[in-house]
This record gives C-alpha cells, sequence and structure tokens, in this order.
C-alpha cells in the first residue's frame, strides 16, 4: 500500500447550497492511525465522507458506527458493523466495544470508527499499539466524538495519533 495523498478536497451534500469541505487537504502514510476529533457538528462525518471516495478499491475497509452515517456508496469491499442495544428483555446488545474487538480479526486494511466515547478506546489504543499480521498494523482511520478538539484540521480539531 502506498500513501493515501487528498489535496484540495471540496465536498457539497446533495440539495445543498453551500460547501461543507473547502479545499481540505491531508496524507495517510501506510500504517498510520488518524483520530478526526471536534465538537458535534463541527464536519467530522463530512470529511471522512468525502475521504472515503479516495480509498482504493482494493482495500477491505470495516466501518463500525453507533447509527449508520459513513457513506461508502460504489465501494466494493465494505463491511458495515453497527451497535444495538438491549431488546425489551434487557438482552442481545452489541457495543462498539465488541465490534472493534471482532474487526480486528477480519484482518482489515482500513477500520473507521463513528463515535469512541468509553471502554472502545481501550481495545483501540491497544490495536494501535500491537502488531498484526507479519507485523503490519492495519491502516486505521478512526472518528472520534469530543467536545473540545484540538489540532491537525483547522475547524475540525483532526489529531494524528
Amino acid at each position: 500500500m502506498s500513501e493515501l495523498v487528498i489535496e484540495n478536497v471540496s465536498y457539497r451534500y446533495k440539495n445543498a447550497d453551500r460547501l461543507a469541505l473547502n479545499n481540505v487537504s491531508c496524507a495517510f502514510k501506510p500504517g498510520q492511525v488518524t483520530a478526526v476529533v471536534g465538537p458535534s457538528g463541527s464536519g467530522k462525518t463530512t470529511l471522512l465522507n468525502a475521504l472515503s471516495h479516495h480509498i482504493s478499491h482494493e482495500e477491505r475497509v470495516i466501518t463500525i458506527e453507533d447509527a449508520a452515517e459513513l457513506k461508502f456508496d460504489g465501494h466494493p469491499h465494505v463491511v458495515r458493523l453497527e451497535a444495538r442495544p438491549p431488546n425489551a428483555e434487557g438482552t442481545g446488545e452489541v457495543t462498539i466495544r465488541e465490534l472493534v474487538v471482532n474487526a480486528l480479526r477480519m484482518r482489515p486494511d482500513r477500520i473507521i470508527v463513528g463515535e469512541c466515547r468509553s471502554e472502545e478506546a481501550i481495545d483501540m489504543l491497544q490495536a494501535m499499539t500491537k502488531q498484526f499480521s507479519g507485523g503490519k498494523l492495519p491502516k486505521n482511520l478512526r472518528k472520534m466524538m469530543g467536545k473540545k478538539g484540538r489540532g491537525g484540521f483547522p475547524g475540525m480539531g483532526g489529531m494524528p495519533f
């Protein structure tokens, strides 16, 4: 895999009058773990949706979300995992943490976690520091929700790990 370079990406939602993203540029090296952090409404999901169009169709991508918001239309190798609350009897819950653990067993090229708020952060940190499949860490792109994101992408609070 080679470096993923995004230059001057602009993105507009269908039927929208203005751009949601305007001239965003970034680069992701193989094996690099990246977090996109920012307050609600700052454009984290919009940024990831725009970046998703630049992920090679040869890569296996796993998305993990509370509610499916990420768009990977047209990408042939996407596995979507979605958390589930307990049923009326209090059973059947599937947590983000359980999905992260199971996604790592699927040998993805990229894992995209929609929100990281509790115990799953521990599993993600462990995955980032361990080596997988022949000493190669999977390329992970993670979106973490936060009230006061700081760093990287202007207005986004992106912070590479």
